[in-house]
Protein backbone atom coordinates (compact mmCIF):
# COMPACT_ATOMS: atom_id res chain seq x y z
CA UNK A 1 0.00 0.00 0.00
CA UNK A 2 1.29 3.55 -1.04
CA UNK A 3 0.35 6.73 0.27
CA UNK A 4 0.72 10.12 -1.14
CA UNK A 5 -0.48 13.62 0.54
CA UNK A 6 -1.98 16.28 -1.50
CA UNK A 7 -0.47 19.40 0.19
CA UNK A 8 1.76 22.07 -0.42
CA UNK A 9 4.79 21.51 2.01
CA UNK A 10 6.89 24.76 1.85
CA UNK A 11 10.42 24.69 2.66
CA UNK A 12 10.06 26.99 5.82
CA UNK A 13 8.22 25.92 8.72
CA UNK A 14 6.90 29.22 10.21
CA UNK A 15 4.73 28.71 6.71
CA UNK A 16 3.12 25.97 7.31
CA UNK A 17 1.34 26.26 10.56
CA UNK A 18 0.24 23.90 12.94
CA UNK A 19 -1.88 21.27 10.14
CA UNK A 20 0.80 21.53 7.69
CA UNK A 21 3.58 20.78 10.42
CA UNK A 22 1.73 17.75 11.78
CA UNK A 23 1.18 16.79 7.88
CA UNK A 24 5.14 16.85 7.37
CA UNK A 25 5.51 14.84 10.49
CA UNK A 26 3.02 11.81 9.43
CA UNK A 27 4.60 11.89 5.82
CA UNK A 28 8.30 11.37 7.73
CA UNK A 29 6.56 8.81 9.06
CA UNK A 30 5.27 7.17 6.03
CA UNK A 31 8.43 7.47 4.58
CA UNK A 32 10.26 5.74 7.57
CA UNK A 33 7.37 3.30 6.99
CA UNK A 34 8.48 2.87 2.92
CA UNK A 35 4.65 3.56 2.53
CA UNK A 36 5.09 6.84 0.78
CA UNK A 37 5.18 8.05 -2.48
CA UNK A 38 5.60 11.28 -4.35
CA UNK A 39 3.51 10.11 -7.03
CA UNK A 40 -0.07 10.02 -6.97
CA UNK A 41 -0.47 7.47 -9.53
CA UNK A 42 1.60 5.28 -7.58
CA UNK A 43 -0.97 5.43 -4.56
CA UNK A 44 -3.69 3.37 -2.98
CA UNK A 45 -4.36 6.60 -0.72
CA UNK A 46 -4.44 10.19 -1.58
CA UNK A 47 -4.90 12.02 1.51
CA UNK A 48 -5.98 15.59 1.55
CA UNK A 49 -6.27 18.45 3.99
CA UNK A 50 -9.11 20.50 4.57
CA UNK A 51 -10.13 23.08 2.34
CA UNK A 52 -6.14 22.87 1.04
CA UNK A 53 -5.17 22.41 -2.91
CA UNK A 54 -8.53 21.70 -3.34
CA UNK A 55 -8.20 22.58 -7.53
CA UNK A 56 -5.52 19.55 -7.49
CA UNK A 57 -8.02 17.30 -5.28
CA UNK A 58 -10.54 17.79 -7.91
CA UNK A 59 -8.32 16.80 -10.34
CA UNK A 60 -6.63 13.90 -8.87
CA UNK A 61 -10.04 12.50 -8.11
CA UNK A 62 -11.68 12.58 -11.69
CA UNK A 63 -8.36 11.11 -12.94
CA UNK A 64 -8.10 8.66 -10.04
CA UNK A 65 -11.44 7.58 -8.89
CA UNK A 66 -10.44 3.90 -8.20
CA UNK A 67 -8.29 5.34 -5.39
CA UNK A 68 -9.01 6.17 -1.60
CA UNK A 69 -9.59 9.70 -0.64
CA UNK A 70 -9.18 10.35 2.76
CA UNK A 71 -9.86 13.72 4.14
CA UNK A 72 -8.15 15.30 7.04
CA UNK A 73 -11.01 17.65 8.20
CA UNK A 74 -9.68 21.14 10.24
CA UNK A 75 -12.21 23.71 11.85
CA UNK A 76 -15.15 24.66 12.10
CA UNK A 77 -12.71 28.30 11.02
CA UNK A 78 -16.16 30.06 10.99
CA UNK A 79 -15.55 29.61 15.02
CA UNK A 80 -12.14 30.59 15.19
CA UNK A 81 -12.05 33.01 12.68
CA UNK A 82 -15.10 35.29 10.99
CA UNK A 83 -18.42 33.78 11.31
CA UNK A 84 -19.26 34.00 7.73
CA UNK A 85 -15.71 31.98 6.28
CA UNK A 86 -16.66 29.90 3.89
CA UNK A 87 -13.73 27.75 3.86
CA UNK A 88 -16.12 25.20 6.40
CA UNK A 89 -18.62 25.30 3.19
CA UNK A 90 -15.76 24.07 0.88
CA UNK A 91 -14.57 21.31 3.81
CA UNK A 92 -18.35 19.79 3.66
CA UNK A 93 -18.42 20.00 -0.11
CA UNK A 94 -14.95 18.07 -0.53
CA UNK A 95 -15.79 16.18 2.30
CA UNK A 96 -19.26 15.13 -0.02
CA UNK A 97 -18.19 14.48 -3.36
CA UNK A 98 -14.61 13.28 -3.35
CA UNK A 99 -14.40 12.00 -0.09
CA UNK A 100 -14.64 8.18 1.28
CA UNK A 101 -13.66 8.51 4.84
CA UNK A 102 -13.06 11.13 7.44
CA UNK A 103 -10.66 11.90 9.97
CA UNK A 104 -11.36 14.40 12.59
CA UNK A 105 -9.23 15.98 14.85
CA UNK A 106 -10.80 15.69 18.27
CA UNK A 107 -14.24 14.98 19.36
CA UNK A 108 -15.09 18.45 19.66
CA UNK A 109 -14.01 19.20 15.90
CA UNK A 110 -16.51 16.36 15.04
CA UNK A 111 -19.01 17.60 17.00
CA UNK A 112 -19.26 20.86 15.33
CA UNK A 113 -18.77 19.63 11.59
CA UNK A 114 -21.61 17.59 12.22
CA UNK A 115 -24.03 20.48 12.75
CA UNK A 116 -22.56 22.61 10.38
CA UNK A 117 -23.96 19.56 8.10
CA UNK A 118 -20.81 17.62 6.97
CA UNK A 119 -21.67 14.37 5.64
CA UNK A 120 -21.96 11.89 8.58
CA UNK A 121 -22.40 8.63 6.42
CA UNK A 122 -19.46 8.54 5.61
CA UNK A 123 -16.82 6.46 7.15
CA UNK A 124 -15.31 8.67 9.92
CA UNK A 125 -12.89 8.19 12.92
CA UNK A 126 -11.07 10.78 14.97
CA UNK A 127 -7.30 11.00 15.63
CA UNK A 128 -5.41 13.60 17.48
CA UNK A 129 -2.30 14.85 16.06
CA UNK A 130 1.47 14.77 16.45
CA UNK A 131 4.42 16.66 16.10
CA UNK A 132 7.70 15.23 15.01
CA UNK A 133 9.07 13.28 17.71
CA UNK A 134 12.88 13.62 17.05
CA UNK A 135 12.20 17.45 18.12
CA UNK A 136 9.68 17.28 20.70
CA UNK A 137 10.25 14.79 23.25
CA UNK A 138 11.22 14.48 27.00
CA UNK A 139 15.15 14.46 26.16
CA UNK A 140 17.15 16.59 28.04
CA UNK A 141 14.29 18.23 29.85
CA UNK A 142 15.05 20.25 32.48
CA UNK A 143 14.15 19.55 35.79
CA UNK A 144 11.31 21.10 37.60
CA UNK A 145 12.94 23.23 40.90
CA UNK A 146 10.32 25.41 43.11
CA UNK A 147 13.10 27.28 44.84
CA UNK A 148 13.48 29.54 41.86
CA UNK A 149 11.73 31.57 40.03
CA UNK A 150 8.63 29.51 38.17
CA UNK A 151 9.03 29.45 34.16
CA UNK A 152 5.96 29.31 32.35
CA UNK A 153 5.79 29.69 28.16
CA UNK A 154 3.02 30.07 25.36
CA UNK A 155 3.71 29.69 21.93
CA UNK A 156 1.53 30.46 18.83
CA UNK A 157 2.05 31.86 14.99
CA UNK A 158 -1.49 33.71 14.57
CA UNK A 159 -2.53 36.52 16.15
CA UNK A 160 -6.05 36.04 15.74
CA UNK A 161 -8.19 37.80 18.62
CA UNK A 162 -9.31 34.12 19.55
CA UNK A 163 -5.72 32.95 20.67
CA UNK A 164 -6.43 34.38 24.25
CA UNK A 165 -4.37 37.40 23.89
CA UNK A 166 -6.71 39.55 26.10
CA UNK A 167 -5.57 36.38 28.91
CA UNK A 168 -2.07 37.50 28.49
CA UNK A 169 -2.82 41.23 28.80
CA UNK A 170 -4.49 40.60 32.32
CA UNK A 171 -1.88 38.31 33.41
CA UNK A 172 0.59 41.09 32.54
CA UNK A 173 -0.85 43.25 34.67
CA UNK A 174 -1.93 41.21 37.67
CA UNK A 175 0.13 38.34 38.17
CA UNK A 176 3.27 38.31 40.83
CA UNK A 177 5.98 38.35 38.36
CA UNK A 178 8.43 38.31 41.58
CA UNK A 179 7.58 34.02 41.30
CA UNK A 180 6.91 33.82 37.78
CA UNK A 181 8.34 34.58 34.74
CA UNK A 182 6.02 34.05 31.55
CA UNK A 183 7.69 34.06 27.77
CA UNK A 184 5.52 34.19 24.51
CA UNK A 185 7.23 32.96 21.38
CA UNK A 186 5.83 33.71 18.13
CA UNK A 187 3.20 36.51 16.73
CA UNK A 188 2.20 38.86 18.88
CA UNK A 189 0.14 42.28 18.41
CA UNK A 190 0.52 43.59 22.44
CA UNK A 191 3.22 45.23 23.61
CA UNK A 192 3.59 43.86 27.15
CA UNK A 193 4.87 45.51 30.34
CA UNK A 194 6.54 41.96 31.68
CA UNK A 195 5.72 39.33 29.61
CA UNK A 196 8.51 38.73 27.13
CA UNK A 197 8.67 38.32 24.00
CA UNK A 198 10.33 36.02 21.05
CA UNK A 199 9.86 36.70 17.74
CA UNK A 200 8.87 33.26 15.89
CA UNK A 201 11.71 30.85 15.98
CA UNK A 202 12.71 27.18 14.20
CA UNK A 203 11.02 24.20 15.56
CA UNK A 204 14.39 22.88 17.19
CA UNK A 205 14.75 26.11 18.91
CA UNK A 206 11.03 26.06 20.30
CA UNK A 207 11.72 22.60 21.77
CA UNK A 208 14.77 24.13 23.73
CA UNK A 209 12.78 26.80 24.77
CA UNK A 210 9.63 24.32 26.38
CA UNK A 211 12.14 21.70 27.48
CA UNK A 212 13.48 24.20 29.63
CA UNK A 213 10.31 25.80 30.39
CA UNK A 214 8.39 24.60 33.96
CA UNK A 215 4.70 25.01 32.71
CA UNK A 216 3.24 25.76 29.61
CA UNK A 217 0.15 28.68 29.22
CA UNK A 218 -2.21 28.25 26.14
CA UNK A 219 -5.15 30.75 25.86
CA UNK A 220 -6.52 30.25 22.55
CA UNK A 221 -10.27 29.46 22.74
CA UNK A 222 -11.36 27.34 19.23
CA UNK A 223 -8.85 24.65 18.79
CA UNK A 224 -9.84 21.93 16.51
CA UNK A 225 -6.49 19.86 18.13
CA UNK A 226 -3.86 22.32 18.84
CA UNK A 227 -0.17 21.55 17.34
CA UNK A 228 1.86 23.96 20.03
CA UNK A 229 -0.48 22.19 22.73
CA UNK A 230 0.71 19.16 21.63
CA UNK A 231 4.42 19.69 21.12
CA UNK A 232 4.52 21.39 24.87
CA UNK A 233 2.91 17.97 26.16
CA UNK A 234 5.37 15.60 24.13
CA UNK A 235 8.68 17.73 25.68
CA UNK A 236 6.86 16.91 29.16
CA UNK A 237 5.31 20.15 30.12
CA UNK A 238 1.97 20.34 32.47
CA UNK A 239 -0.42 22.73 31.05
CA UNK A 240 -2.65 25.32 32.19
CA UNK A 241 -5.11 26.02 29.15
CA UNK A 242 -7.88 27.28 28.67
CA UNK A 243 -11.61 25.28 29.29
CA UNK A 244 -13.26 24.86 25.71
CA UNK A 245 -13.09 23.34 22.85
CA UNK A 246 -10.97 20.56 22.29
CA UNK A 247 -8.35 21.15 24.87
CA UNK A 248 -10.12 19.12 27.72
CA UNK A 249 -9.77 15.98 25.91
CA UNK A 250 -6.05 16.59 24.53
CA UNK A 251 -5.15 17.57 27.99
CA UNK A 252 -6.70 15.02 30.00
CA UNK A 253 -5.08 14.63 33.61
CA UNK A 254 -1.52 16.43 32.10
CA UNK A 255 -2.68 19.72 33.70
CA UNK A 256 -5.29 21.93 34.73
CA UNK A 257 -7.86 23.87 32.86
CA UNK A 258 -9.70 27.14 33.43
CA UNK A 259 -12.44 29.29 33.07
CA UNK A 260 -11.49 32.58 33.81
CA UNK A 261 -8.01 35.06 33.64
CA UNK A 262 -9.09 35.30 37.35
CA UNK A 263 -8.56 31.51 37.98
CA UNK A 264 -4.85 31.25 36.72
CA UNK A 265 -2.78 32.57 39.99
CA UNK A 266 -4.68 30.29 42.29
CA UNK A 267 -4.56 27.18 39.76
CA UNK A 268 -1.03 27.80 38.92
CA UNK A 269 -0.20 27.20 43.06
CA UNK A 270 -2.18 24.03 42.63
CA UNK A 271 -0.22 22.65 39.88
CA UNK A 272 2.58 24.03 41.16
CA UNK A 273 1.89 22.14 44.12
CA UNK A 274 1.31 18.78 42.51
CA UNK A 275 3.64 19.05 39.58
CA UNK A 276 5.16 15.95 39.49
CA UNK A 277 1.12 14.30 39.52
CA UNK A 278 0.35 16.02 36.70
CA UNK A 279 3.60 15.14 34.72
CA UNK A 280 3.58 11.43 35.13
CA UNK A 281 -0.01 12.36 33.97
CA UNK A 282 0.56 13.38 30.52
CA UNK A 283 -1.21 10.85 28.50
CA UNK A 284 -0.20 11.30 24.56
CA UNK A 285 -0.30 9.46 21.26
CA UNK A 286 3.53 9.82 19.24
CA UNK A 287 3.63 10.51 15.29
CA UNK A 288 4.37 6.53 15.25
CA UNK A 289 0.84 5.53 16.78
CA UNK A 290 -1.04 8.14 15.16
CA UNK A 291 0.06 7.22 11.57
CA UNK A 292 -0.60 3.26 12.59
CA UNK A 293 -4.21 5.31 13.73
CA UNK A 294 -4.36 6.65 9.83
CA UNK A 295 -3.53 2.92 8.31
CA UNK A 296 -6.32 1.25 10.23
CA UNK A 297 -8.47 3.95 9.22
CA UNK A 298 -7.48 3.06 5.57
CA UNK A 299 -8.20 0.02 6.16
CA UNK A 300 -11.50 -0.28 7.60
CA UNK A 301 -12.29 2.01 4.72
CA UNK A 302 -10.63 -0.41 2.08
CA UNK A 303 -12.99 -3.45 3.87
CA UNK A 304 -16.09 -1.34 3.35
CA UNK A 305 -15.42 0.50 -0.13
CA UNK A 306 -18.14 -1.43 -2.41
CA UNK A 307 -20.50 0.47 -0.27
CA UNK A 308 -19.33 3.66 0.51
CA UNK A 309 -16.76 4.70 -2.96
CA UNK A 310 -18.66 7.25 -4.85
CA UNK A 311 -19.29 6.64 -8.52
CA UNK A 312 -18.40 10.56 -9.28
CA UNK A 313 -19.06 11.18 -13.48
CA UNK A 314 -17.14 14.06 -15.15
CA UNK A 315 -20.04 16.42 -15.66
CA UNK A 316 -20.73 16.25 -11.11
CA UNK A 317 -16.95 17.25 -10.61
CA UNK A 318 -17.34 20.00 -13.32
CA UNK A 319 -19.83 21.22 -11.37
CA UNK A 320 -18.62 20.86 -7.86
CA UNK A 321 -15.09 22.65 -9.43
CA UNK A 322 -17.17 25.64 -10.33
CA UNK A 323 -18.70 25.93 -7.27
CA UNK A 324 -15.77 25.85 -5.36
CA UNK A 325 -14.10 28.32 -7.44
CA UNK A 326 -16.41 30.97 -6.68
CA UNK A 327 -16.53 30.34 -2.82
CA UNK A 328 -12.30 30.31 -3.06
CA UNK A 329 -13.43 34.11 -5.11
CA UNK A 330 -15.79 35.24 -2.84
CA UNK A 331 -12.83 34.42 -0.41
CA UNK A 332 -10.45 36.17 -1.68
CA UNK A 333 -12.70 39.29 -2.21
CA UNK A 334 -13.23 39.50 1.84
CA UNK A 335 -9.80 39.11 2.38
CA UNK A 336 -10.79 35.70 4.60
CA UNK A 337 -8.37 33.07 2.71
CA UNK A 338 -5.52 33.50 4.56
CA UNK A 339 -7.28 35.35 8.00
CA UNK A 340 -5.38 33.88 10.73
Amino acid sequence: MKIYICFNFKSNPQCLGGGGNFLKALKNQFIELNIYTEDPKLADIILFNSHHCFKEIINLKRKFSDKIFLHRIDGPMSLYNKHNDMRDKIVILLNRLVADGTIFQSYWSQTKMLKLGIDSNILNAIIHNAPNKQIFNRSDISLFNNCSKVQIVCSGWSTNQNKGFDILLWLDNYLNFDKYNILFIGRCPIAFKNIQISPPVQAYKLAEYLKSADIYLFCSEYEACSNALLEALHCGLPVLARNSSSMPEIIKGGGILFDTAQDIPQLLERLIAHYSQYCNAINVSDIVEVAKHYLSFTEEISKNIVSFKKNLNITKISLFYIKIYYFKMRMKINNLLFYR
